[in-house]
């Protein structure tokens, strides 16, 4: 529970090197999940939805993480701010 609360405080923060731990976390997740997945449907017959999630959400984060860590280290990022943003989105 307390690797799942700091990712979570890390993806909120978004630091440019959050992609190298969180492949790895990914990678731990996709092993387990994955390998306990199919351990249930080969001797329960049932489909373990979570880990379906997990095993499917997990490394769509991942390539999120990487491309932000990516713009940010090459300067690229955009961060919208009320000055750029439509009046509709912004009230001031």
């Amino acid at each position: 529970m307390g690797i799942d609360l700091t990712f979570a405080w890390l993806l909120l923060r978004r630091p440019w090197w959050l992609a190298f731990p969180f492949a790895l976390l990914t990678l731990h997740s996709l092993r387990s999940h994955g390998r306990g997945a199919w351990n249930q449907w080969q001797t329960a017959g049932r489909v373990d939805w979570i880990s379906v999630g997990v095993v499917i959400v997990l490394p769509v984060i991942l390539a999120l993480v990487v491309r932000d860590g990516w713009e940010q280290r090459k300067g690229l990022r955009i961060v919208l701010t009320c000055e750029s943003a439509p009046s509709a989105v912004c009230k001031k």
